[in-house]
């Protein structure tokens, strides 16, 4: 996953007050696409016992209404923010810490991710035995590209991760780990509902862009023909486009895996996740003529 980022000087002479302002894919998932302001040289423990929490998003109304002054949300997510630092020495102390709020849904997907960052793995190794067994679950799906949609580890990763895993497992764990990567069939339906999650964040945030879009922007999103040559090409697409092709993408993934049975059944979930039913009726234009779907 790439992450760009450039410093940003909020005043004064101290150490703390430069900033980083991050950008990637991965702040989508943070109440919708845009950049993340972070202090460059954080105290982490320090910074994530404050209350309140400062704001992920200051200054955004809507952003404000979904915490709704959820103190231990807003921990939550700067930890996910904080493991994507392009410090270092930032992301270590961040899965060390003790307020690293590893229930929050992002963190294990994150921390899999850090198992093949070679400053940090052995950091992220042990957060992953602070991980409840469905955190494990979802750490060794990742790592195994076995989820609805495929990580995109490789299978030297995919080995290099679970080494490091085995090597650090405490014996409590072990059978965890062992039946795992042995398991034929693993329960698919915390898949169902994580990959419906992302698609009804994704929805939400085509539609907050849409007014910002220009006529060729808009037309290109109705082209289903060229987004899907974007989603195949692996290139990143320009941002007004990003949103419609990760929804394409994981249209295929679904009809690859379980053709429409398993699309209709996230489509489903992603409805009663969603106010109306919206994200359904969104899904379904969207996903118009990948395999046997019809708008």
């Amino acid at each position: 996953m790439r992450m760009f980022f450039r410093r940003k000087n909020t005043g004064g002479s101290g150490r703390r007050q430069a900033e980083l302002v991050l950008r990637g894919s991965w702040t989508s998932e943070l109440y919708g696409r845009g950049p993340v302001r972070v202090p460059a040289h954080p105290d982490v423990d320090a910074f994530l016992a404050q209350r309140p929490m400062p704001s992920v998003r200051p200054g955004d109304d809507g952003f404000a209404k979904y915490v709704n002054g959820n103190d231990d949300l807003m921990r939550a997510m700067w930890c996910y923010v904080l493991l994507h630092h392009p410090d270092s020495a930032v992301r270590g102390a961040c899965l060390r810490s003790p307020r690293l709020v590893t229930g929050f849904a992002l963190i294990p997907d994150r921390v899999a991710d850090l198992l093949l960052d070679e400053e940090v793995a052995q950091d992220a190794a042990a957060t992953v035995w602070r991980l409840s067994e469905t955190g494990l679950r979802i750490v060794l799906n990742v790592v195994l590209s076995r989820g609805l949609v495929a990580s995109g580890f490789t299978a030297e990763q995919t080995k290099s991760a679970l080494i490091l895993l085995r090597r650090t497992c405490p014996p409590d764990r072990l059978a965890a780990l062992e039946a795992g990567p042995a398991a034929e069939q693993e329960d698919t339906s915390l898949d169902v509902f994580g990959t419906a999650s992302r698609l009804v964040d994704l929805s939400a945030a085509v539609e907050r862009e849409y007014d910002a879009l220009d006529e060729r922007q808009r037309d290109l999103r109705r082209d289903w023909q060229y987004l899907d040559r974007l989603a195949s090409s692996g290139e990143a697409p320009e941002a007004a486009l990003a949103g419609p092709v990760a929804i394409r993408r994981i249209g295929h993934r679904l009809n690859g895996t379980g053709g429409i049975a398993l699309m209709r059944e996230v489509a489903a979930c992603a409805g009663d996740l969603s106010a109306q039913r919206m994200a359904e009726r969104d899904l379904n234009r969207r996903w118009d003529r990948i395999g046997d779907w019809m708008a």
